[in-house]
């Protein structure tokens, strides 16, 4: 047996986009290996996630079965993760708690999981046999040889560009400089290092590859197929997995619009809770949502108006970032709340899918021959996994 470990940072997108890399790679591996190969999800987001999961593989009831949830693991990362409190508290966390962190995930790497299926029912999987591990924005690195790597900019990098800069008041940056040797060698701990072209820091005019293992890839995300639900014109609203959030979507669930959100938020009606997919439905006029990547490309893939709050004090600096890359490239709309009410702008911005698909990410398909950064990226996975087992 051969397990594919995801390994994943805070909220919904990280994991789910390990989850879309590991499918096409065990997809690809069972085509040449004679194994029966699983999926190794750490649980960190209780029952929403693994709602999520099926969700997903809905429509493949081999693969529901062979995707397994670790709490243990789940723990392993918890601690670390950015939960919508300070951002100081994380990089305390970090400086504090990585080693300890790490130890007890390589610990679990050499034992027997408690693992449970997505039918509740509890099993036993070797850590040794998780052989192949794929991450998004990871907190934390393993020791596992075939380890891949992918964010939407490095940690390393967001840190420094935070010394250099010091725009965030409420930043500690001394934690920032004892958080920096964790973070930059946790991100060198992998074999391949994939990086989108349009990245958090793409603001910036110069850029270089941190790695020599570094891989230029088209948006790290799949464009969702279209949508054939019937539902009424509205907004979605896509509400972040990390808890600590919630108040960023007060005003808008609060909007007298159409809404719909991919989990319930302050008693939204059972038929508006719906997967980010149904977005490219003609009849998702906008999305409002924090400035994050996956959000970002749903939304340009789909030319779905994207509507995103400044950046508030104590979050991710990561959104900080992003915001400057949305403003350079045209990618969104942000919300000043000291300039516009949040319905005037839903009403003026989200009016429909936008008539032609912005110009970075036409040069984008030009120079990749695809925006489909799931099967790019697992491409070159599975190959180099496959040659060196050959």
């Amino acid at each position: 047996m051969i397990a594919i470990l995801t390994n994943f940072g805070a909220g919904f997108g990280p994991f789910v986009r390990t989850l879309d890399l590991a499918r096409e790679i065990r997809s690809d591996l069972k085509k040449e290996l004679r194994e029966y190969i699983a999926i190794v999800v750490p649980w960190v987001y209780g029952d929403t996630q693994k709602r999520i999961i099926q969700e997903e593989v809905a429509n493949n009831t081999e693969l529901l079965n062979s995707i397994f949830l670790s709490k243990d693991l789940g723990d392993c990362l918890k601690s670390l993760l950015f939960n919508g409190n300070h951002f100081n508290q994380t990089l305390t966390a970090i400086i504090n708690q990585y080693e300890k962190q790490k130890q007890k995930l390589n610990s679990l790497l050499k034992s027997t999981l408690q693992v449970v299926n997505l039918a509740d029912e509890v099993k036993w999987l070797a850590g040794s046999s998780i052989r192949l591990e794929v991450s998004r924005n990871p907190v934390i690195s393993t020791p596992i040889e075939y380890a891949y790597y992918t964010s939407i900019g490095y940690s390393t990098e967001t840190l420094q560009q935070l010394l250099i800069e010091q725009e965030l008041g409420s930043i500690d940056y001394s934690l920032i400089e004892k958080a920096l040797p964790s973070v930059q060698k946790l991100e060198s701990d992998f074999r391949i290092h994939f990086q989108p072209k349009l990245n958090s820091l793409s603001f910036k005019q110069e850029s270089s590859s941190l790695f020599p293992s570094e891989v230029t890839t088209p948006p790290l995300l799949r464009k969702p197929a279209h949508c054939s639900l019937s539902i009424d014109k509205g907004i979605y609203v896509s509400l972040s997995g990390i808890s600590g959030l919630n108040s960023l979507y007060e005003e808008a669930m609060q909007l007298q619009v159409k809404k719909y959100a991919n989990y319930n938020y302050d008693g939204l009606s059972p038929d508006c809770i719906l997967p980010p997919s149904v977005v490219s439905h003609h009849s998702i006029t906008g999305i409002f949502a924090r400035a994050a990547w996956n959000t970002i490309w749903l939304s340009n893939l789909t030319q779905t108006p994207l509507i995103c709050p400044e950046y508030t004090e104590g979050d991710n600096p990561e959104i900080f970032f992003n915001l400057k890359t949305i403003q350079k490239y045209d990618l969104a709309y942000t919300w000043r709340r000291e300039e516009n009410s949040l319905l005037d702008i839903v009403n003026s911005v989200a009016k429909g899918k936008e008539k032609t698909m912005k110009k970075v990410y036409r040069d984008m398909k030009e120079q990749f021959g695809t925006l489909d950064g799931i099967e790019f990226c697992s491409k070159r996975i599975s190959e180099d996994f496959l040659e060196a087992h050959a």
